[in-house]
């Protein structure tokens, strides 16, 4: 009523809810001699969240590589996940399998674990991206001396 005072307590519950989608800020791909393994660093794939933990910024592959494999922790990838952490830890890795593959890929979704899709240049993205994996060619052949006419004789020299 206004005329008398009364002391009380109100508690605030403050529940952080994640809004944004991870965005993929860098995917230049890699580049190895055929038959190599190379570690797929942060500063070449990475996906960033600024309300996720590290642990939940998960990449899915939808289609693995023709020409090699992928690793994760030093043994071929069974499942088709694995995570920002994965690769900032360096623990993801592709091994070029020999052959005559120039070019090999993998092609993968994104994901927090929470929202839906994820943001490729401002873009919101559901569909998968390619991560490119560029191969060197490895000449294995021996230089081979080929002599294709007879050497010219010198008939007089000057000096």
């Amino acid at each position: 009523n206004g005329l008398k005072a009364t002391d009380g307590f109100v508690d605030f519950i403050i529940v952080h809810t994640d809004h944004i989608p991870p965005t993929l800020v860098k995917n230049k791909g890699i580049q190895l001699r055929e038959g190599s393994m190379r570690v797929i660093p942060p500063d070449l794939l990475e996906l960033t969240d600024p309300d996720s933990p590290m642990d939940n910024l998960t990449y899915q592959v939808i289609q693995h590589p023709q020409h090699g494999h992928l690793y994760l922790k030093g043994r071929t990838m069974n499942q088709s996940i694995f995570t920002q952490a994965d690769v900032n830890n360096l623990d993801l890795a592709y091994r070029h399998s020999g052959g005559a593959g120039q070019l090999d890929k993998f092609l993968f979704t994104a994901t927090d674990k929470i929202n839906p899709g994820f943001l490729v240049e401002g873009k919101m993205r559901e569909d998968p991206v390619v991560f490119t994996i560029q191969v060197e060619h490895e000449e294995r052949s021996s230089p081979a001396l080929i002599i294709k006419e007879t050497p010219s004789t010198v008939a007089s020299v000057r000096v």
